[in-house]
């Protein structure tokens, strides 16, 4: 995850919320993958490994966060592919199995995905899913240092289509 995350910093900083140095360190990556299995643990984030095939390195990361419980039963998915993976399928796979999970697993009514708009691959990510476009959110997250509008899109179990 470490070599992924260091060689890819660049390439995603357009995509992301500035992180610290920290995270790009051995040390930052452990502690981060440390919270994530404890926010696991605790049903509020369900973070997983992307890889080619078994025997390949790690070429990104999906995370269903955001979770919430009760009469919202719904989370949030983010997700990122090493550049050199981009456009051959494997994150569009990588959302399928996420969103199995959400719905089987984790007993989820709902996974959201706010994208931006020039954000072409992932929007196509989205899409081939069977996400629903809801609307546009101006200002909506705070990405690389400023307000960036986002497309939100959804998928509840009723319309899931395994």
């Amino acid at each position: 995850m470490y070599k992924t995350r260091v060689k890819n910093r660049s390439y995603l900083q357009p995509f992301e919320p500035r992180h610290s140095d920290a995270l790009f360190s051995p040390q930052g990556i452990v502690a981060a993958l440390q919270l994530a299995e404890e926010s696991f643990q605790k049903g509020t984030s369900y973070g997983f490994a992307i890889r080619n095939n078994d025997q390949d390195p790690i070429i990104g990361r999906i995370t269903l966060s955001n979770v919430v419980q009760g009469a919202w039963q719904s989370c949030t998915v983010g997700y990122f592919v090493d550049q050199d993976y981009t456009g051959c399928g494997i994150a569009t796979e990588a959302l399928r199995l996420a969103v199995h999970f959400a719905f089987t697993h984790a007993e989820l009514h709902r996974v959201q995905a706010a994208i931006m708009p020039h954000n072409l691959p992932s929007l196509r990510v989205i899409e081939k899913v069977g996400f629903h476009h809801e609307g546009l959110a101006k200002y909506y997250l705070k990405i690389n240092g400023r307000w960036e509008d986002h497309q939100i899109f959804s998928l509840t179990k009723e319309l899931y289509k395994q």
